[in-house]
């Protein structure tokens, strides 16, 4: 059977527009049931998710997306000569998980403390794990928007799925079957599930 339920739509460089439309077309679309049923008639009653499921499956696509990305990071940095290790870089990137935090109507010290811990876990890929065979080498520059579109999108999904993170233990199993790691222990997926609820306490 179908064990997770993802949608992307490849998009022009720049269309920040359009990728706000489609993904509040998507959103909508889960809101309005017309995902579910869907779901229902093509898939089968099992697959019809509920909101609380769909938040979580959500937040988990966006912490895999971003945490793929980084044995290509890995393997560009190499290509530059340069260390896994970039304080500048993750400053950079606290700062700005801060701003669209706030943008977000987020919790900004908590979007901090998620994003450290998502910092290190990046490197403890980028360290252990090695880019698919045959994979093409990308940019650094290019790979480092595409994982600070996967950041702004899991901001995203947590301030739109606020009212259905309330199950820590549930998020927690979400992100572990959810986000497929090659080395799992680069992950701790409960206190990831704490970070990502604080985002959205009141």
């Amino acid at each position: 059977p179908f064990t997770s339920d993802r949608k992307a739509y490849a998009v022009a460089p720049g269309r920040d527009d359009l990728v706000a439309a489609l993904d509040a077309w998507l959103a909508a679309r889960e809101a309005d049931g017309w995902m579910a049923e869907q779901r229902r008639v093509w898939l089968g009653a099992a697959a019809a998710l509920d909101a609380a499921a769909l938040c979580r499956e959500a937040i988990a696509a966006a912490l895999d997306l971003r945490l793929q990305l980084m044995p290509a990071v890995a393997a560009a940095k190499r290509r530059a000569g340069m260390a896994i290790e970039d304080a500048g870089q993750e400053e950079k990137v606290v700062a700005a998980a801060r701003a669209a935090a706030v943008a977000e109507g987020l919790d900004a010290d908590a979007a901090v403390r998620l994003f450290r811990s998502l910092i290190a876990a990046a490197k403890r890929v980028q360290q252990m794990q090695q880019p698919p065979a045959g994979a093409q080498p990308a940019g650094l520059a290019d790979l480092r928007a595409a994982v600070a579109a996967a950041s702004i999108q899991l901001l995203r999904e947590a301030s739109r799925c606020r009212p259905h993170l309330a199950d820590q233990a549930a998020l927690a199993a979400a992100l572990e079957s959810g986000v497929t790691l090659a080395e799992p222990a680069a992950l701790d997926p409960t206190a990831l599930a704490g970070e990502i609820q604080a985002l959205t306490s009141p």
